[in-house]
């Protein structure tokens, strides 16, 4: 998995002032410095918001996020070009990451105020996945190909700093692919379950193939494993697979019959296969309400317990 590249320097960049920088390794020292502002005031939002305890101390270090972003991308507008290359680099990457903190981070926070979450939450979580590595990505390989343009080697920083980052990028990552596995398989199953009585079996078989769709999705990607040797977030979902097609190959059929039977009049054993109707019902109601609850309770313990386990 791709990590940021951090410079291994014991000390910040004295001249954020001036105007000028004279040498290849002091520009890139300067531009390291700045960053490490950034992931700096990035760590302390990933850990005000992993512990989901205050929602305005998370409010507050988005904004100072925000602010850190603005004035890195100042200093870097401001000071004179190295490489001009390097600059224009840096500068998409800093804009690229102050437009989430402004618009996507802030979506989340208010998406993550309603109850229930709204289905919108996983093209968003797609969406700032797939922008943060793209950014990543770039500014990794600007920084290689201006360390190989001017012949000197950048060392991975070990500091706790740049430790602390690296582990949240890899713990987030991994949180990101379960939670969008997750999301999905929920939309599903409640499109599936939402107003069934009024479906007809039409629309009910539809809905059905859209869940076994997820769920041949899922059984695709392989990555999908535990974290430091910590299972709950996979076994979960799990847990929610195995409802599902349990919902569609046992429990849907005494459904379907009844919709068949309300299209013919057919009424033959009706008061057995009304029984069987509302158990289905009643099991799906059961099961979806425990894993709801099993996740709702389990993800925020799960990313506490591993935020600080680098």
């Amino acid at each position: 998995m791709k990590r940021i590249i951090f410079i291994t320097i014991a000390f910040f960049f004295q001249s954020l002032n001036a105007q000028k920088v004279d040498s290849a390794q002091g520009y890139l020292k300067f531009i390291d410095s700045t960053h490490e502002q950034v992931v700096g005031q990035t760590w302390n939002y990933m850990e005000t918001y992993t512990a989901r305890k205050n929602d305005r101390a998370i409010k507050g270090q988005r904004k100072r996020l925000e602010n850190v972003l603005k004035s890195a991308i100042r200093k870097v507008e401001k000071i004179e070009a190295y490489d001009e290359q390097l600059k224009m680099a840096v500068i998409k990457y800093l804009n690229g990451n102050l437009s989430i903190v402004k618009n996507e981070f802030l979506q989340l926070i208010q998406l993550e105020d309603q109850k229930p979450l709204s289905v919108n939450e996983i093209e968003l979580l797609q969406h700032i996945r797939k922008s943060i590595l793209q950014l990543r990505t770039d500014y990794d390989l600007a920084i290689l190909n201006y360390s190989n343009k001017y012949d000197f080697k950048i060392l991975k920083n070990n500091s706790t700093l740049a430790r602390q980052m690296s582990h949240t990028i890899e713990l987030y990552d991994y949180f990101h692919t379960i939670q969008i596995q997750f999301l999905k398989l929920q939309r599903a199953d409640r499109i599936l379950w939402t107003d069934i009585n009024e479906k007809s079996i039409v629309s009910l078989k539809k809905d059905a193939a859209i869940v076994m769709t997820n769920l041949q999705e899922l059984e695709t990607i392989t990555n999908l494993n535990s974290f430091n040797e910590d299972a709950t977030l996979i076994d979960i979902l799990n847990d929610m697979s195995n409802y599902l097609k349990t919902a569609v190959s046992e429990k849907l059929p005494a459904i379907y019959v009844i919709k068949e039977d309300q299209l013919t009049g057919n009424r033959d054993q009706i008061t057995r296969k009304t029984e069987r109707y509302n158990q289905a019902l009643k099991w799906s109601n059961k099961n979806r309400k425990h894993i709801y609850e099993l996740w709702n309770s389990s993800y925020p313990k799960f990313l506490q317990k591993h935020i600080h386990s680098y």
